[in-house]
Order: structure tokens, then C-alpha cells, then sequence
């Protein structure tokens, strides 16, 4: 599962939106990025003035896919892990009921080649998010924070 935030003003994205982005079909469909979306993150990625992330959502199907889905999700992994201007953020999800598995489960079904250097797939931390819904809110404050997000007010 990939997403891609919308070229609205980040700093807008609320934890419901976080919490709403998760909660989508977590099968295989969602992966729909074609060579468009792809250019048009990489064009993206060279304003400076704002950041671009591409979130990795790893769950049990994220590597699990017929070729073609997985051939585009190879390209534009390598395309986004090439380019120091787009940060990678990896969400690991760990309710069995959405998918959610063993880290390890990563290094054995990923394209080895992204793995390694140059790609370094897996060279950041991975932000779990967790089934108990208390801990799955701490979860998306520090995937919104990852990128970029700051947390206002007080925290209930």
C-alpha cells in the first residue's frame, strides 16, 4: 500500500485523515499508481519550500502481488529511494486483522536488490501501528510527525 498525500497544504492533515487513510480496503487494489502519479511525485519532490514523503504501508500483501503491480511498485521505490528530496516513511502494520505480520516477513519477500544498497529499503525505522485504538493514535501523531507535522494544543 502506497500513499501519496495530496498537494494540499500538509500541515492541514489531521490524525482523523491519518486514521481515515489506514482504515481503507488494506488488499491489493489500492496499489493503482501508474507513470503519471509516479512523474508527477518525482516533479513534486524539486519544491524545496514543500516536502515530499512517500509513505510505504507494510503489511502482509504489500509484497505479495501479481507481477505487473509488483514491477510498479519496484519503480517507483527505486525511483522515490533515488531521490534525496522525497523522504520514505514506513508504517508497519501490526493488527492481524489488517494484514499485519512480522517485520521479518519484509526482508524475505521484498526485491532483495531494494533491500540492499543502493536502495537501503529498510534502512529507516518503521513506525508500527498497533490494534488498540489509544496506541494506534499515538502510532499516527508519529507518522505525521515524521512528516512534517506538529502537534497543537493539548494532547487528550
Amino acid at each position: 500500500l502506497i500513499g501519496i498525500l495530496p498537494e494540499r497544504d500538509q500541515s492541514l492533515l489531521s490524525i482523523h485523515d491519518a486514521d481515515s487513510f489506514f482504515q481503507r480496503d488494506q488488499g491489493v487494489d489500492f496499489f493503482t499508481e501508474d507513470e503519471e502519479t509516479t512523474n508527477n511525485l518525482l516533479r513534486q519532490s524539486t519544491n524545496l519550500d514543500n516536502p515530499t514523503f512517500l509513505l510505504l504501508y507494510l503489511n502482509k500483501y504489500t509484497f505479495l502481488q501479481d507481477d505487473q503491480d509488483l514491477e510498479e511498485l519496484t519503480i517507483l521505490l527505486e525511483s522515490c529511494l533515488s531521490d534525496p528530496n522525497i523522504k520514505l516513511v514506513l508504517v508497519h502494520e501490526k493488527d492481524i486483522l489488517k494484514g499485519g505480520c512480522e517485520f521479518d516477513k519484509f526482508f524475505n519477500e521484498a526485491p532483495e536488490h531494494l533491500i540492499n544498497e543502493p536502495y537501503n529499503l529498510f534502512q529507516g525505522i518503521a513506525t508500527n501501528l498497533y490494534s488498540e485504538p489509544e496506541y494506534r493514535i499515538v502510532s499516527l501523531r508519529l507518522i505525521l510527525i515524521k512528516m512534517g507535522g506538529t502537534i497543537r494544543g493539548e494532547i487528550s
